[in-house]
């Protein structure tokens, strides 16, 4: 109520009329004016090093006796203080205050039903799933990162569009709906998952994050899914010896020439007539080559699997295994000693028949952060992945910046147990794509190739009690005591080759571990941690049950 009488007053005061609409009003000298008005004092000497503002303000007539004289270190503390407040709530606050959002509904619905377009002419837009072009960009416009439109600015961009005289511009509604329909047919839904430990997280599908890098004209091309010898320096990740520790059949096992499938381990004719079977894909000075071995057709109509092996280019082959078997007939039958693989490649059976098949490398990789916009830190693990097919210069950019989720409570092994699930599962059902670069469909079949970073967040991962431990090293069993540790013995043990840890013994420990703890015995628990060193989290997520 007081709020409302103080507007009140300001409203009267400034809807008062002007001085010259009053025609009583004469601009007389009037006895009466107030002292304030009256001609000022003549100066005063005075020393102004001495002068307070507050004195100042005191000899005008406008302090209040009854308050407390604030200084001006008192005034300034007093503004930094409001100011951090009004910045932390703005911070902590949604992004837009929910009567923003109201308003922008209500007017969402104010717009006429009749202004939206037809969504049955959908299919038949040369933007499709866009019924226009105006309508595509203003959605990139609504859906630019960090730059986000309410409604009502929405509105009046659409109106300016209008006013202009924009071709088939949209009302709001019709915006949002299409957004709607977009969002339903389109867009990623995060995953509910149960980590082991009992913490519930939401995880972004990978797999649909790199059907989108296939099916996206601009990065399509930009795709190596094969591996690369090169003669200099490396420079991205498919050049590297860690493609090459996987096999062939781990790889990217086919190659198309048009219509034409050619797959490792089965047979094929080149243009000069000769018949080889590949075995791998590699590219060579820029061109993709297979190394094969050379089959011959024996007289009485046997095929023979020579021990020569050939590099050629692939581009080469003509005919593959299905054009041979229409020729020679659906058995193949080999001479005695011919090794030959079984035909045709079992991997076959993943795809349709007019489906490429490829493997794709992802690189993901966690990292702690604060989830708080404030200067609090609040720990979150976050899961990001790429795609490690992509040229380096690519990665750099935020759109291919693949978020998969975050937690304050499950820990990066937990998060990655549900993208190992993910990845896992491409090997018997590769992800449906299509190739922009080739315009077919396409499956895809993911590999993480990559290893524990050589960085101190990974102790955790290694079951193992941090930097800071007796026994420091996550790697080896070098430390002890820190008295032990002063010794001349012990440092330069230091700066040799320490008896590595392994799974096998990192097991027992734990077991070791989870045994104390059915006997109630915390402290025996805790000298055995630091005299080994070893401490995993999910076994100690179980220790405190125990104990409890």
């Amino acid at each position: 109520m007081a709020e409302t009488g103080e507007h009140e007053q300001i409203a009267t005061i400034y809807n008062a009329p002007a001085v010259d609409d009053h025609a009583s009003i004469r601009l007389s000298p009037d006895p009466g004016v107030p002292a304030m008005l009256q001609d000022a004092p003549p100066p005063m000497d005075i020393d102004m090093d001495d002068y307070t503002i507050a004195q100042m303000t005191a000899q005008l007539g406008q302090t209040d006796a009854r308050e407390p004289v604030v200084t001006p270190e008192e005034a300034h503390a007093r503004l930094e203080q409001e100011f951090q407040r009004i910045l932390t709530e703005a911070l902590q606050a949604d992004q837009f205050p929910e009567e923003m959002e109201a308003a922008d509904e209500d007017l969402i619905d104010d717009v006429d039903e009749e202004a939206c377009f037809d969504m049955d002419a959908l299919n038949d837009s040369e933007y499709y799933p866009y019924p226009d072009k105006t309508t595509m960009l203003l959605d990139v416009l609504d859906n630019l990162p960090r730059c986000r439109f309410t409604s009502a600015q929405m509105s009046l961009v659409i109106h300016f569009a209008k006013s202009l005289g924009a071709p088939n511009v949209p009302s709001l509604k019709g915006l949002r709906r299409i957004q709607k329909d977009l969002h339903l047919k389109c867009g990623k839904e995060p995953v509910k998952v149960h980590s082991a430990m009992g913490n519930i997280l939401y995880v972004n599908d990978l797999r649909e994050s790199i059907a989108n890098d296939f099916a996206n004209p601009l990065v399509a091309p930009h795709l190596q899914l094969y591996p690369e010898e090169v003669e200099n320096n490396i420079s991205e990740s498919w050049q590297s010896e860690r493609w090459r520790e996987y096999s062939p059949e781990q790889l990217t096992p086919m190659f198309a020439k048009g219509y034409k499938r050619f797959w490792i381990e089965e047979i094929a004719q080149t243009q000069e007539g000769k018949f080889v079977i590949p075995h791998t894909w590699i590219k060579r000075h820029g061109v993709l080559t297979m190394d094969a071995q050379i089959v011959t057709r024996m007289e009485d109509g046997r095929w023979n699997l020579t021990a020569e092996e050939v590099t050629i280019d692939a581009e080469s082959l003509e005919f593959d295994f299905k054009d041979i078997i229409a020729q020679f007939g659906d058995q193949l039958v080999w001479t005695e000693g011919s090794n030959a693989p079984a035909m045709p490649n079992p991997m076959r059976e993943l795809v349709d028949d007019d489906e490429d098949l490829f493997v794709v490398m992802v690189s993901p990789w966690a990292d702690d952060v604060s989830g708080n916009k404030s200067k609090q830190y609040n720990k979150h693990m976050n899961v990001y992945a790429q795609n490690g097919c992509l040229p380096g210069r690519l990665l750099q950019q935020e759109y291919h910046m693949h978020y998969i989720s975050t937690s304050p409570h499950a820990s990066s092994a937990e998060q990655f147990a549900a993208l190992r699930d993910h990845i896992k599962e491409t090997e018997m059902n590769p992800v449906r794509a299509y190739n922009a670069a080739t315009q077919r469909p396409c499956r895809i079949i993911l590999r993480a190739p990559g290893l524990p970073a050589d960085n101190p967040q990974q102790s955790e991962g290694a079951s193992h009690m941090g930097s800071n431990a007796n026994y420091p090293c996550r790697k080896c069993h070098w430390g002890g005591t820190q008295k032990q540790k002063e010794t001349g013995i012990t440092y330069h043990d230091c700066h040799l080759a320490g008896i590595a840890r392994n799974a096998t013994e990192i097991r027992e420990e734990l077991r070791i571990q989870l045994q104390l703890a059915t006997k109630g015995n915390p402290e025996a628990i805790k000298k055995h941690q630091t005299d080994s060193g070893t401490k995993d989290k999910m076994t100690q997520y179980w220790i405190g049950q125990l104990l409890e």
